[in-house]
């Protein structure tokens, strides 16, 4: 009933409301399996709110050997996520270094952008989103990551990346919304021309956490974790390249 409730705050976006109830009970009512449970609900409902330490400071105080796999996966989900957001991105390559799936994949670009190894997280975009079906459209966000790579290849000079992207993925951007921005940034272009700057400008604006919650829902709803459907406001200032 009490995860009902942080469910329903959470859908209100009432977040610190719904983190209070949840640590209510973790400190007070819950033990073994169901205490690392509701630790990975309140820990996301951190995230949502931007408070990645505060996550990490949960998850850690929660473990406990033995718990189901998909648990477990689930919480080194979170932490992962919680060190990047925290600064500490290599913290979290270590930490699923040996684990695959799509949002793995997208924790490892975060981790990898904001280190600034701009041409390694243009690959992986890159890998992604190669085994789509070719000729369908694409979504979006989709869309916009292909562009973030594109970007991050000329941070990094890498022209046979820059080519190789703009071959693989032109046909289906040709007829998108965001062409213009994908032909402008695939083409011969100079890092320091204010164009470029907008363009940066744009992809640094695109809210990663938002992406990590979509895919956390998709891959966690379903077993009845609480997933927030939006993160809080980030800070006023620019997100930086």
């Amino acid at each position: 009933m009490i995860r009902n409730l942080a469910r329903r705050l959470v859908r209100m976006d009432l977040l610190p409301q719904a983190a209070e109830l949840l640590q209510y009970q973790l400190d007070n009512r819950l033990r073994g399996v169901a205490r690392t449970q509701i630790a990975a609900d309140l820990a996301v409902i951190y995230l949502a709110d931007r408070k990645p330490h505060d996550a990490i400071r949960v998850l850690n105080a929660t473990q406990l050997p033995g718990i189901p796999e998909s648990l477990a996966r689930q919480r080194r989900i979170l932490e992962a996520r919680a060190m990047i957001d925290g600064g500490r991105d290599q913290l979290a390559l270590d930490l699923i270094s040996t684990m695959d799936g799509q949002d793995v994949a997208l924790l490892r670009i975060d981790a990898n952008w904001k280190a600034r190894r701009y041409s390694q997280a243009g690959e992986m975009i890159e890998a992604l989103y190669a085994n789509g079906q070719e000729g369908q459209p694409l979504d979006r966000p989709t869309r916009m990551n292909l562009i973030k790579a594109a970007v991050g290849y000329v941070l990094a000079s890498d022209s046979f990346g820059l080519s190789r992207l703009r071959a693989k993925f032109g046909e289906q951007m040709v007829n998108s919304a965001e062409w213009p921005m994908f032909d402008f940034v695939t083409g011969p272009i100079q890092t320091t021309s204010l164009e470029f700057k907008k363009v940066a400008a744009e992809v640094a604006a695109q809210d990663s956490l938002e992406a990590f919650l979509a895919s956390y829902r998709q891959a966690y709803a379903g077993e009845g974790a609480l997933a927030p459907l939006n993160a809080t406001e980030p800070n006023a200032e620019v997100a930086s390249l």
